[in-house]
């Protein structure tokens, strides 16, 4: 009967360890789709109680920050508008803090709406700018989308500098987009890939090294002309397989087994 029992236990654990091994989820440590919040044209959120606030530079002549219904068929959710007009970059942080350990990966859709000649500004240029900084205000990356005279293209920025992202030069206005950054906190490296909403991904950039000693991060969200934000999420760690693996198969060693006479 022991041994029947010992097998069957056995049996179980490698089962869920299989099980585990092929569907451990990374953990979420923070999202937000803009669905809760009120519609307005003058969006002043505070890190106690949106998790979002204006940087201290916001300029609320040139700048704003709205929350509105999508302007595109693909989504018309409520999502996060934030235009600039003078070209002088408008600065909305996220505070949502990362692990500081292991692969995060940060990801949000976005779409391009505006250029600034069309809210009035100079020049036919329209970027969203999002960057991962840490708590002392330092940014270790950003990644770059914009359309320039037309010519469209997504960069990664990293300490190792400017890295491309495949299929930049498919960027266009008025299209939405998600975007996704995995950073490496132990190696200290970091990719992005992106593609059209609901749509396959880009291949992954390069990995491209980071600033040393990192141990947090949250989001600055910049823009020239006006950008269309929905969907943002951090996810930590994904837990190892064979971790979970060895943890269950130690488990199984302690299934008491049934002493043998000589």
């Amino acid at each position: 009967m022991t041994r029947t029992i010992q097998a069957i236990t056995f049996s179980m654990l490698l089962a869920l360890a299989s099980m585990m091994s092929t569907q451990a989820q990374a953990v979420l440590l923070g999202e937000d789709d803009f669905e809760s919040y009120a519609l307005t044209n003058d969006w002043n959120p505070t890190e106690g109680v949106e998790g979002w606030s204006r940087q201290s530079d916001f300029d609320n002549t040139n700048e704003t920050a709205a929350i509105k219904h999508g302007t595109v068929v693909s989504n018309t959710t409520q999502v996060l508008k934030l235009t600039d007009s003078d070209d002088n970059n408008e600065n909305l942080l996220w505070h949502t803090a990362s692990s500081g350990a292991g692969i995060n990966t940060w990801q949000y859709d976005f779409q391009l709406s505006d250029t600034l000649a069309q809210l009035g500004g100079p020049g036919n240029f329209v970027r969203s700018n999002v960057v991962v900084r840490t708590s002392g205000n330092a940014g270790f990356y950003t990644v770059d989308a914009r359309i320039r005279n037309g010519t469209p293209s997504v960069k990664m920025y990293t300490a190792a500098g400017a890295t491309t992202v495949p299929d930049g030069n498919l960027l266009a206005m008025d299209t939405w987009y998600t975007m996704q950054a995995e950073l490496d906190y132990d190696l200290e490296l970091a990719r992005t890939r992106f593609g059209p909403l609901g749509g396959p991904f880009s291949a992954w950039s390069a990995q491209a090294a980071t600033a040393a000693g990192l141990v947090d991060g949250y989001l600055a969200v910049q823009v020239n002309g006006g950008v269309e934000y929905d969907n943002v999420s951090l996810n930590g760690p994904i837990p190892e397989p064979s971790t979970l693996v060895l943890l269950i198969l130690g488990l199984a060693t302690m299934v008491p087994r049934r002493k043998v006479s000589s």
